[in-house]
């Protein structure tokens, strides 16, 4: 029987940020609504830029008062994703959530590889390997070789541009756990070694407002549920062939790049 997926992204747009989201949000949705047949929920917090757009029900607009990132100015805080994602993961009639970033969308679609994928008996479908993140090296109490050394922690982290929840209890479950963890206690970044953003050079003020530590909140949680993981490496399924992502410009790169969903240049 076919599975109803709520396809879910976030746009936090704020005066400080350099990358127009409002815009990649709006050819994201209008992307999934051109080819596939599912419901998009967008959590944002600049609903009237999308209110009459996208005015149909298929579309639902959810506000996040810009007062959540508790860093506006400093930086974007990524337990907002977990916030948004756990929107999803209550509401009702919902067999699925595929998370899509607001700066990918896609080109095409395939529903029966999609379909395909979701028949399989996995909890959580992440893009790319599940793999270990060093403690130390997170928090800059080591700056050099993101490797195992001896008597180091390592936290299971995966990317989070992309992530499928095929089991709606097992997702509440992650949820509950990435929004009420005491993750002060563990991801407390060196005072003694400031970070800066590549994004636009600014200093990382905290743990939350580094890129990357939203798929450390996702893979501990899941780990710690006992979550069943699949992990997926190429385009092995139809509908993958299609999605794309926009690479945001950078103090290394001042261009957009546009790359399929494993980060490939995309001609």
């Amino acid at each position: 029987m076919k599975k109803r997926v709520l396809i879910t992204t976030m746009c936090m747009q704020h005066s400080d940020c350099n990358f127009d989201y409002v815009t990649a949000a709006k050819r994201m949705v209008r992307s999934y609504l051109k080819y596939t047949d599912h419901p998009i929920l967008l959590v944002t917090n600049k609903v009237d830029a999308f209110s009459e757009e996208f005015n149909e029900d298929r579309v639902i607009l959810s506000y996040m008062p810009e007062e959540m990132n508790r860093f506006r100015g400093l930086g974007f805080d990524y337990t907002l994703k977990l916030e948004a994602l756990a929107q999803a993961s209550l509401i009702e009639g919902i067999d699925a959530v595929y998370w899509v970033d607001a700066d990918s969308f896609t080109t095409g679609w395939d529903e029966d590889s999609f379909q395909e994928l979701l028949s399989e008996d996995n909890d959580v479908i992440i893009n790319g390997p599940l793999y270990s993140q060093g403690l130390p090296y997170f928090t800059n109490y080591r700056t050099e070789g993101k490797w195992l050394e001896e008597g180091e922690v390592m936290l299971p982290c995966h990317h989070e541009d992309r992530v499928l929840y095929n089991n709606m209890e097992v997702m509440r479950e992650i949820m509950i756990v990435a929004t009420n963890n005491d993750w002060d206690a563990l991801l407390t970044l060196n005072p003694n070694c400031r970070n800066y953003s590549l994004d636009h050079g600014k200093l990382i003020p905290n743990w939350r407002t580094k890129e990357g530590s939203d798929g450390i909140l996702m893979g501990v949680s899941m780990q710690k549920v006992g979550g069943k993981c699949k992990e997926l490496v190429d385009n092995v399924f139809e509908f993958m062939k299609f999605e794309r992502m926009e690479k945001r410009p950078s103090l290394l790169n001042p261009h957009s790049i546009i790359e399929d969903r494993f980060r490939r240049a995309v001609k």
